[in-house]
């Protein structure tokens, strides 16, 4: 049921209208100046709140309730009759319909992260704000050059009366224009040149030091009355209920130089060559909490007019075949046979199938955790469906290559897709942690879930390099083009040399020879290449799984003793109910990839681990670290960029943490008093005795 209550502002749009003015009614009374009549001092108080509200607008808040409470918006072609306060304003829409474009493009973000909804007012305005700019930049240093004394400049008006502060006046307001058109330039480089703008940007971004240092400096400043309403939505927009307090100058400043860490993050997008290191890339994003807007900008520099690409150069066809090649050594030659062969018409496409699901993976990726956690769900079905054509492409590549397929051999397509659905399980699992899903009781059953997922990616890779070890000789596809080729053999003559004409061909004749097929002898088998990145990729998730592991025999530990928090009395259901509800979402997507995962099974290993107490906690300390020697060993590969660094950083730490906290007590677990703080630092536990 919904109501209104009378007189309520948050509910009653149409109460305490009293001081509440639209423009029209302000300019009849003559109770708001035009911009030419304002002081130096309220030029720079208007252009510092306007700064304000920018933020609030990119932080979620509606136009309505940020850069609408500006009257000046409502009408700027008639309001703004100056030099200085047009250009400002003008460069401020400007850049806000740039902003608004990122984000509608990038199509990853919703309501809550950015309303792009203008109620009827204007961003887009035929004006040259270039000119705009030169002409108020000119002003301010012909105000200079009359500071100085230049008698030239003597008719040219003051900004105020007190010829002391009248230069630094200049020089604040000359910095906030120079900010605003500064920013509008970096945005219209990455809207119009994209990666190819990127080394602009870069050598553009240290300006910023150096004009944020000067906003930073005190001057006094001035609002004149009524040019803000923070109510004004109240009487335009009724729909509108909720008034927002205006952030402070200060911290939209800090905002600023948050925006500019982030830009700087995004010209190093161009070293990005695999799926591995944009994933990495987006959790690094997250992690340093970068804004709605870069997240944006990060999308449309990911996405390309040519949907066949990404970052405008690379092909997602090469994206899609390395995370084949370096997951399960997939040779590229299967991985573009389903180009290059007529195959089953389910599976001909399947590179494009799997590079569309990555794009709309990375996408996911940058939206906000809690629509993240829902959409990565849906995903899964997708993914579901690929694994069905991983199998059925298996099955084409062995009847292609006369392999007999069986439970001995590795299903190379169909364990990459399990895995991806699995890492994307691990994923959601995760973010509970994040969105503080998760009561302290069911921290081991998430661990041992998450464990288990794991332990079934890394079953599949130790077996891999388990075979590829044992079968070096293993046949790669003898049968690239003959398919469709091999009428071209018969252009060599029997028992003589083929007709050639100057360079070794007859002229004239444009037939060439199977290059894949030659007749009269028997095709050599080729070894199966363990790439370093294939070492690599495995060695990473034998790495997470250890920390997994070690977390869980940790809690499996205390649990025995009694240090974790019991599961309440539930009125509606039992533990085994609980248990299927929370993970209900990702159960049915790994249906067919892994034995269920079940509250008896969890229950089980709890009356299996009881046995050794000491046990479970050296085996804890073993795999901290070994986690410690690994990640060490990770961070020192060549092919290893730096935000994977810093995730790799972040996963040593909570198991040297780990590892030095049981170090310390492991003797004293049992001890009354001594109890486990739980905290989390980026999805990572971190566990703390202490006595209570």
């Amino acid at each position: 049921m919904s109501c209104i209550e009378l007189m309520d502002r948050k509910t009653d749009s149409g109460s305490m209208m009293d001081n509440i003015y639209t423009l029209p009614e302000l300019l009849q009374g003559n109770l708001i100046p035009f911009a030419a009549d304002l002081s130096a001092d309220q030029i720079i108080g208007i252009m510092d709140k306007v700064f304000s509200l920018e933020f609030m607008w990119y932080d979620g808040t509606s136009l309505a309730q940020s850069l609408w409470t500006c009257l000046y918006f409502h009408n700027p072609e008639t309001m703004l009759n100056d030099h200085i306060l047009r250009a400002y304003l003008f460069l401020t829409l400007k850049k806000a319909l740039l902003i608004k474009k990122f984000i509608d493009e990038a199509a990853a973000f919703d309501d809550e992260d950015f309303l792009p909804k203008t109620f009827g007012f204007k961003l887009d305005y035929d004006i040259d704000i270039d000119e705009l700019y030169d002409n108020a930049i000119d002003l301010l240093n012909k105000m200079e050059q009359k500071c100085a004394g230049n008698e030239e400049f003597n008719d040219i008006p003051s900004l105020q009366e007190d010829p002391d502060l009248e230069l630094s006046y200049i020089r604040a307001i000359e910095s906030r224009l120079t900010l605003s058109k500064e920013i509008l330039n970096i945005l219209t480089i990455f809207q119009n040149e994209r990666n190819s703008g990127l080394n602009s940007v870069k050598h553009d971004l240290p300006k910023f030091e150096d004009i944020i240092e000067q906003l930073k400096s005190p001057i006094q400043s001035s609002v004149p009355e009524y040019i803000f309403q923070d109510d004004i939505f109240r009487r335009l927009f009724p729909d509108v209920n909720t008034t927002k307090e205006c952030i402070s100058f200060e911290d939209s400043i800090a905002r600023q130089e948050k925006l500019v860490e982030g830009w700087e993050m995004l010209t190093s997008v161009y070293k990005l060559k695999s799926i591995n290191q944009i994933e990495c890339f987006v959790y690094s994003m997250e992690r340093k909490n970068c804004d709605t807007l870069t997240k944006a900008i990060f999308v449309n520099l990911f996405n390309s007019d040519n949907s066949n690409v990404i970052f405008e150069n690379i092909p997602i066809s090469e994206i899609v075949t390395k995370d084949g090649a370096n997951t399960y050594g997939l040779p590229k030659k299967h991985m573009l046979l389903s180009v290059n062969t007529p195959l089953n018409e389910e599976v001909c496409d399947i590179v494009e199938k799997i590079g569309k699901c990555m794009i709309d993976y990375i996408k996911i990726l940058c939206s906000n955790p809690s629509r993240r956690r829902m959409k990565l769900t849906d995903c899964l079905i997708e993914w579901k469906y690929l694994l069905i054509i991983g199998d059925l492409y298996d099955i084409e590549i062995s009847k292609l290559a006369n392999i007999t397929v069986d439970d001995k051999k590795p299903h190379r397509f169909y364990m990459w897709m399990a895995d991806w659905i699995v890492k994307i399980s691990v994923y959601v699992l995760r973010l509970g942690f994040d969105l503080e899903l998760y009561d302290d009781h069911e921290y081991i059953i998430v661990y041992w879930y998450i464990y288990s997922l794991l332990n079934q990616i890394r079953s599949h890779h130790n077996f891999m390099m388990e075979y590829n070890k044992k079968y070096p000789n293993e046949i790669i596809l003898p049968i690239q083009n003959n398919v469709q080729n091999n009428t071209n053999t018969s252009n060599r003559k029997r028992g003589g040399r083929r007709n050639r004409g100057k360079r070794g061909r007859k002229k004239g004749n444009t037939q060439t020879r199977n290059v894949n097929q030659r007749p009269g002898k028997k095709r050599k088998p080729k070894k199966i290449k363990i790439t370093e990145s294939f070492l690599n990729k495995n060695l990473a998730i034998n790495t997470e799984a250890r920390y997994y592991n070690g977390v869980l025999n940790l809690l499996i530990a205390l649990k025995i003793i009694g240090k974790l928090p019991e599961a309440p009395d539930f009125t509606f259901g039992s533990p085994q109910t609980r248990f299927e509800a929370r993970f209900e979402i990702i159960d049915e997507k790994l249906a067919n990839i892994l034995p269920r995962l079940t509250y008896d099974k969890f229950s089980e290993l709890i009356e299996v681990s009881k046995a050794s107490i000491a046990d479970l906690v050296e085996s804890s300390m073993k795999f901290f670290n070994q986690v410690k020697i690994d990640t060490k060993k990770l961070m020192q590969k060549r092919d290893v960029i730096t935000v994977q660094v810093e995730e790799l950083k972040q996963l040593m730490m909570a198991s040297l943490n780990n590892y030095m906290q049981l170090q310390l007590n492991s003797t004293k677990l049992n001890t009354p008093g001594v109890e486990p703080i739980f905290l989390f630092s980026n999805n990572f536990l971190h566990i703390k005795f202490e006595n209570q």
